[in-house]
């Protein structure tokens, strides 16, 4: 299988973080820290280097800031219903996943006002446009660091300093960009931080974070047990009990600390021009093919490994189709759950192919993907 889709679950994953969540499962795989017996001790002592290690990889200090979920869409939940309360305004932008857009609208219903700030057709965020969607009452700005359809990095620092000029709390999606772009969440600011372990941290699927600046006013929106101040009827107020209720991932927690530990081995600024150069051959070659539509940004270093195209009037589903199995090329069409990103480029009638590409992805799959596009573009 030649794999581009990366911004939907990394693969393969390394063999050090298949091997970690085995062994949890094997030596350790009981509930984290919900018993005196030394494989919840050991349990509990894995979660808390995760925690460590996510501190040191986003150059924060507190690992206590760090929450564990099941995934991204998990985490920006949390987070949106978390912060908005009746009467509050929010702004999002057209780029956003329906992971940040279907939370919102629902939250539309209980007198939460909603604004989308649109991204030009190269799926760039001015930040002018920002400022003047903030209002008085704007409690809080959620933006993609990096967007899953066309893979154009925002702005971010630029952004957040003017949503915290209004007092404006700021979540960040980094579903394409943790692991992916170096991020420096003490040196952005940011309040709230939601990312999967499954993608550029090249953790397991089911896992997820949500990084809490300490300070940030964010209710709990399930409760339940946490093994900790147990003969309370309310949920602990503490942190990261407050937000972990439940039986916790172990062994894909245990995994994503291997996987950050991995990534910090190879270096993520490495990693991401590693893919990046992967990506920006592709869109050079493909740009070179009649009846190739590309979608984003032509300069690629403002871009992760992510390249959108329609070829001709034909259907994105059968261009993937036929990769799939004439070519055996794994890749993403539709909608990728942002209508209204694809509203932005203009492909909304029509949704489009992503290939994104990965650190185990090289340079010999990548000629044999342009040799795959060009046959089928000239067909169509």
């Amino acid at each position: 299988m030649y794999y581009f889709d990366n911004a939907a679950t990394s693969w393969p994953k390394p063999n050090s973080v298949i091997a970690e969540a085995a062994n949890c499962i094997l030596k350790y795989g009981s509930n984290p820290n919900r018993g005196g017996y030394s494989m919840a001790r050991e349990a509990g002592h894995i979660v808390l280097v995760c925690r460590k290690r996510l501190c040191a990889f986003f150059n924060t200090s507190d690992p206590f800031e760090y929450i564990f979920t099941h995934n991204t869409t998990e985490a920006l939940n949390f987070a949106i219903k978390g912060v908005l309360k009746p009467g509050m305004h929010a702004v999002a932008t057209s780029l956003e996943h329906n992971s940040v857009l279907r939370p919102l609208f629902a939250l539309k219903s209980n007198s939460v006002e909603v604004d989308i700030v649109n991204a030009d057709s190269k799926g760039i965020i001015n930040p002018s446009h920002i400022a003047a969607s903030l209002k008085h009452n704007t409690q809080l700005l959620i933006i993609s660091h990096a967007s899953n359809v066309v893979g154009t990095i925002q702005p971010i620092e630029e952004i957040i300093h003017i949503a915290h000029k209004n007092g404006t709390l700021v979540l960040i999606d980094a579903a394409q960009s943790a692991g992916a772009v170096g991020i420096d969440i003490s040196k952005l600011g940011a309040d709230m931080v939601a990312m999967p372990g499954h993608k550029g941290l090249y953790g397991l699927q089911g896992t997820g974070v949500l990084y809490i600046k300490n300070g940030t006013p964010v209710s709990t929106i399930i409760e339940g047990g946490t093994g900790s101040e147990s003969k309370l009827l309310a949920q602990p107020d503490i942190m990261p009990d407050k937000f972990e209720a439940g039986t916790q991932n172990t062994p894909g927690i245990a995994a994503l600390s291997e996987a950050l530990d991995f990534l910090s081995s190879k270096n993520v600024r490495r990693v991401f021009e590693h893919e990046n150069s992967l990506a920006s051959h592709f869109y050079s070659e493909l740009k070179k093919i009649d009846n190739i539509r590309l979608y984003g940004s032509d300069d690629m270093s403002k871009r992760c490994g992510i390249v959108t195209l329609n070829i001709g009037n034909a259907d994105p589903g059968t261009i993937e189709s036929i990769l799939d199995k004439k070519y055996n090329i794994a890749v993403r069409s539709g909608f990728h759950c942002a209508p209204l990103a694809h509203k932005s480029i203009g492909t909304y009638d029509t949704g489009a192919v992503r290939f994104s590409f990965g650190y185990y992805n090289d340079e010999k799959q990548v000629e044999y993907a342009i040799r795959a596009v060009r046959e089928i573009a000239s067909n169509f």
